[in-house]
């Protein structure tokens, strides 16, 4: 039933004690986070360079509805 929560908790509770703590959240929070910057980055940078242009930005944006 809570198959889910073993897999997050075996990956961000660092201590081990069975629980998340505030920086074990954090930490799972920022890692997130990096995740979905670094796929922006590669949505965005259609030229392949691992630079994202102004037009690139624009272009990705507009395609999100921003």
């Amino acid at each position: 039933m809570f198959e889910w929560w073993e897999l997050f908790v075996n990956r961000f509770d660092t201590d081990k004690d069975g629980s998340m703590d505030k920086e074990e959240y954090l930490d799972f929070v920022y890692g997130s986070m990096l995740e979905q910057a670094r796929m922006l980055l590669k949505a965005a940078d259609t030229s392949g360079d691992g630079k994202i242009s102004k037009e690139e930005l624009v272009a990705c944006f507009a395609q999100v509805g921003w």
